[in-house]
């Protein structure tokens, strides 16, 4: 008798930096050849198609979706093809609502679900999901393999009465000293446990960090060649992951034509952007975009261009949440008029920016998809972090790989000033030999990780759901 195909249900959590590194995984799992589906909450849905296929991911992914709970007509539309404060707001909640209809979801399907794929701010409702269906569950941690540490440690913070993480608090993460990245200052670690956040807030994060512990497994959008330590952390370390939850890096989660040879992108259809950067010389445009969710005040997005104009440097930036409202009087003008910039409405086609000859450098907000994306095409990046995780992102990448440039506030108001762009963007492109260099090797480093990833998660599986079979089997024997 034919063995039947396992059946792998993935479940993001709802913000756009875990959706789309889901998707992904959900379409690597189907070129695997299980059968795969893939379910998001009912508002989501025609973003998410259209995501998949701007990424050409495999057709064989189901979509399904969560019906019953949703965000107010007010906070969907302060969405607007972002993540919204208010939709934010929203989705950092319990909701266990979602947890009925994705047994509902489970119980329905044909072939059964033999194994659920959760985000980890899920596993507060769906580890009861697959406790009470008796299928193993596998987190989806989206971002670094040293906040995955960190959110391992959690716990055992809890237990020693170390939370809330009180402000300017050192946090030390066992295992990861030796890379230069513990101890974390409270601005770098996840916001969510500090005693400056509500606690309803907090109590959302914490009891999903505890709860991940009962996980089967875990994958994490990372690779050891950057993370070596974090990996062996989150492996090893009992201080962090005290019941053995299995561990798999299985990063970078980007699609396959991204890792094509450098011209790979050179036949897409041309957007306005792409084909102004057809214009100019290689490695002279800085990039900038700071994603959906980051948002910069007026004096520090003038203080930014007014670096920018100084430095003389070409420019495509993204300007969206109203961004384009707080630049200095007549700097758009003066850059198109001599050539040197142009400003992007709405998005930009990132994958594609990244991967062109033209682009120099990338300022970021050190999102780690929008970090993945830079480092697995060599492009060194100008770090400008907004809130915890990304700062710790941005150690990352300027002291730990040496693949960008950090930006020092000014201590009496706490901004980056102009001087300090114009020296960053000069440093990027006049002056960057080392960092290119250094970028250059992450990038191959990068292509070997993805090339291994599948077998990676392919092994994963296997062992969680023989873990599963082997428990299953037992159980019986013991009622028999």
């Amino acid at each position: 008798m034919e063995e039947e195909v396992p059946h792998l249900m993935v479940v993001p959590y709802s913000a756009q930096g875990h959706m789309i590194p889901a998707l992904v995984l959900a379409s690597r799992l189907a070129g695997l050849d299980f059968e795969v589906s893939y379910v998001c909450h009912d508002f989501r849905l025609e973003q998410v198609k259209r995501e998949a296929k701007a990424r050409a991911c495999n057709p064989h992914i189901k979509f399904q979706t969560l019906k019953k709970n949703f965000p107010s007509k007010e906070q969907q539309e302060s969405s607007s093809g972002h993540d919204s404060m208010e939709l934010m707001g929203w989705a950092f909640g319990f909701h266990p609502e979602d947890g009925v209809e994705l047994k509902e979801l489970i119980s329905a399907a044909n072939p059964p679900i033999s194994c659920i794929i959760t985000d980890n701010l899920l596993a507060s409702w769906a580890q009861d999901v697959a406790d009470e269906l008796n299928i193993p569950r596998i987190i989806f941690y989206p971002s670094p393999g040293m906040a995955l540490a960190f959110h391992f440690y959690v716990k055992n913070m809890l237990h020693q009465n170390k939370l809330p993480v009180r402000v300017q608090e050192l946090v030390r993460i066992p295992g990861i000293d030796s890379a230069g990245l513990s101890p974390l200052s409270s601005d770098q670690v996840i916001d969510l446990i500090l005693e400056t956040v509500p606690k309803v807030m907090r109590d959302f994060y914490v009891t999903n960090a505890v709860r991940d512990h009962e996980a089967a497994g875990v994958m994490c959008n990372t690779f050891a060649a950057i993370e070596e330590e974090a990996c062996i952390a989150v492996s090893e370390n009992p201080q962090i992951n005290p019941n053995k939850v299995p561990f798999v890096d299985i990063g970078p989660l980007l699609p396959d034509s991204y890792f094509a040879e450098d011209n790979a992108c050179e036949d897409y259809d041309k957007v306005e952007c792409l084909a102004w950067l057809d214009e100019q010389p290689t490695a002279s445009v800085v990039y900038i975009s700071f994603g959906s969710f980051a948002r910069a005040n007026r004096k520090q997005i003038e203080e930014l261009a007014l670096g920018l104009e100084a430095s003389e440097k070409r420019f495509l930036w993204v300007l969206h949440n109203g961004a384009e409202e707080l630049l200095p009087e007549g700097f758009l003008e003066r850059a198109t008029t001599n050539k040197t910039g142009m400003a992007v409405r709405k998005w930009a086609p990132q994958l594609l920016v990244l991967s062109h000859r033209a682009v120099g450098g990338f300022m970021t907000h050190c999102g780690w998809n929008s970090t993945m994306e830079s480092l697995s095409r060599g492009v060194p990046m100008i770090t400008m972090p907004f809130y915890g995780e990304q700062r710790g992102n941005a150690r990352i990448i300027v002291e730990h790989l040496g693949i960008g440039v950090g930006l020092a506030k000014d201590g009496k108001d706490g901004l980056i000033t102009r001087i300090a762009f114009e020296q960053a963007f000069r440093a990027v492109i006049d002056e960057g030999e080392l960092v290119r260099s250094k970028a250059a090797q992450v990038k191959q480093a990068a292509r070997a990780a993805f090339k291994v990833s599948p077998r990676k998660i392919k092994d994963l599986i296997n062992k969680v759901l023989e873990s599963n079979r082997s428990r299953q089997t037992g159980l019986q024997f013991k009622f028999f």
